[in-house]
């Protein structure tokens, strides 16, 4: 009681919608007026992940406060860290990515962003997409990591089904 806005974010879980809905509805019943999400690029009622369809749900909650703000940052330049344990062996990181390319963000650049949204009347009833400078592809990526630590890495490109077994064996969940 007494709160007025609201930033919303929890992790990336198969419980996501199950938590989102309690942490949303117990402050629209106490008058909260303003909230601020974090989402993420991609989302749908048909989009092609769980993630992506979860984020939709919960986002359409948001969109029932009287002021609401959506942030959809892309993917984040620190879940690059993740490749970091295959690097000093070979030299080379691994992961399905087909020639994509994204705007990598730093993920320090969002709770910025939601201050300003949180503080500010100025963004309500928006859906702002959060990028980095530029799309870059992981050979690009590879070529960034090999500056900053002095030597030459590598991208090595993977089929889907591989990078999923190495995912669940890192223990990333289904």
């Amino acid at each position: 009681h007494g709160v007025e806005r609201l930033f919303l974010h929890t992790p990336p879980v198969d419980t996501m919608v199950v938590r989102q809905q309690p942490a949303l509805e117990a402050p629209r019943r106490a008058g909260v007026r303003q909230v601020t999400k974090i989402s993420m690029v991609g989302v749908g009622a048909q989009a092609s992940t769980h993630l992506g369809r979860w984020h939709a749900e919960t986002d359409a909650a948001v969109r029932d406060f009287p002021s609401w703000t959506v942030l959809c940052p892309h993917s984040f330049m620190q879940n690059t860290l993740g490749f970091a344990p295959s690097i000093p062996a070979g030299g080379r990181f691994y992961a399905p990515a087909a020639g994509a390319v994204a705007p990598i963000v730093d993920a320090r650049d969002v709770p910025a962003v939601a201050a300003e949204c949180l503080t500010s009347d100025d963004h309500a009833g928006e859906t702002y997409f959060l990028t980095g400078p530029e799309a870059i592809d992981y050979h690009g990526v590879a070529h960034e990591i090999g500056d900053a630590i002095g030597r030459k890495v590598e991208f090595v490109d993977v089929p889907a089904e591989a990078g999923k077994q190495g995912m669940l064996a890192a223990g990333y969940p289904a």
